[in-house]
């Protein structure tokens, strides 16, 4: 971990007039994690091997932490001036690494410091209660996937990894209904303990961001299916569906999210994403009941 680094950081986020100094400081380190990103020891068409998954995982945690701590600092602190920075900078870490040619296994699985970066730009931006950069870096990072551009919020999430059939069959991944999900918690809050100190409060905010990243992703795709995560059993207690489902209800047009452009700033919008989300999660929920008493 470099602690000059985010020393650094801490100093500008919040200083009016330090972008252009901020801007170059997080991308130099987004430069140095792109060298090794796309390097030979992620290698994209080498053999699959489930044996390699949590070895990949491991290193891609490592390798992506000061990057992370940095922009979920950016998110929290930093106002409107320097917002564009922490979309642009997941969009250069995802789009470096060349997925056109390689084994699904590995190129999936070079999602994740674009997922890492994502969850701590967005859990941050939640802390900070700045909805408007949530919906910066959920909708204006641009990847292209089959040659196709999709948002980060179409992209960017655990079963986009590594899909529950695969998770099932690795070792060490935890023996959850959401595995990947539950992993990237445990990866995402080592890396924001100086910003969210209390454990139930990180679990408040990661199933938030979960919840709403879901809700998002079938709003902007217009699709019955989004991609849940580990607040569908609720073990960590927060019913977080049900605290933002009496949000909306209480606050109307005036919901925060709305006001910043999420759903297209239109309540009826959100109404029709929201009953569509509703009925998925309902029914990925009596899943994981099943699950549990398999």
């Amino acid at each position: 971990m470099d602690n000059e680094f985010l020393t650094e950081v801490k100093e500008l986020v919040a200083e009016p007039g330090a972008g252009p100094r901020l801007s170059d400081l997080v991308n130099a380190t987004a430069g140095h994690l792109i060298v090794r990103l796309t390097g030979d020891e992620f290698d994209v068409a080498a053999p699959p091997s489930i044996d390699g998954v949590i070895d990949r995982l491991d290193r891609y945690v490592i390798l992506t932490t000061d990057l992370a701590r940095a922009v979920a600092l950016g998110t929290r602190w930093s106002g409107e001036a320097v917002r564009p920075i922490w979309p642009s900078v997941i969009e250069r870490v995802v789009e470096a690494v060349d997925r056109a040619h390689g084994q699904a296994m590995w190129t999936d699985l070079s999602l994740y410091p674009g997922v890492l970066l994502l969850y701590a730009s967005g859990i941050g931006a939640l802390a900070g209660g700045r909805y408007d950069t949530l919906r910066a870096v959920l909708l204006e990072p641009r990847l292209n996937f089959h040659s196709r551009w999709q948002s980060a919020v179409e992209r960017l999430y655990p079963a986009a990894v590594l899909d529950d059939r695969q998770a099932a069959r690795v070792p060490d991944l935890p023996r959850t209904f959401a595995p990947l999900s539950d992993r990237a918690a445990a990866d995402v809050r080592s890396l924001m303990a100086d910003i969210v100190p209390d454990d139930r409060a990180f679990d408040r905010l990661f199933d938030r961001f979960e919840y709403l990243l879901g809700l998002t992703y079938v709003d902007v795709t217009k699709n019955g299916w989004g991609p849940t995560g580990r607040f569908v059993a609720d073990q960590y207690g927060t019913g977080i569906d049900q605290v933002i489902e009496a949000e909306i209800a209480e606050a109307g047009a005036s919901w925060a999210p709305l006001r910043c452009g999420l759903f297209g700033g239109s309540a009826e919008r959100l109404g029709e994403s929201l009953t569509r989300w509703r009925k998925h999660v309902e029914a990925v929920r009596n899943e994981a009941r099943w699950h549990s008493v398999r």
